[in-house]
């Protein structure tokens, strides 16, 4: 799965998304791993810091970052949801 499948919508509504590991709020690691499951369906991926703050961080967004985060967030609210959930992990 790539960030292109998210931001297009796969794989869809049912998704759950976790964290692999517990982190405390603003440990700011390197990278996190991130669990998606729907119906048989598994696979994790890692998430980078630079991925969350392309995503939260930047203060000023280019066209292409905001209408990025626009379509992920219409496109795979779930995922977007979850997102917001963990960023404070990057002290975003």
């Amino acid at each position: 799965m790539t960030y292109n499948d998210l931001l297009a919508g796969f794989p869809g509504t049912d998704a759950k998304y976790n964290l692999l590991k517990e982190y405390a709020e603003g440990s700011n690691p390197a990278s996190v791993w991130v669990e998606v499951r729907c119906g048989e369906y598994y696979n994790c991926f890692m998430w980078d810091r630079s991925f969350s703050y392309c995503l939260f961080g930047t203060k000023f967004k280019s066209d292409y970052l905001l209408k990025s985060e626009a379509m992920l967030k219409e496109n795979n609210p779930a995922f977007y949801a979850f997102a917001e959930s963990i960023r404070g992990v990057f002290g975003h």
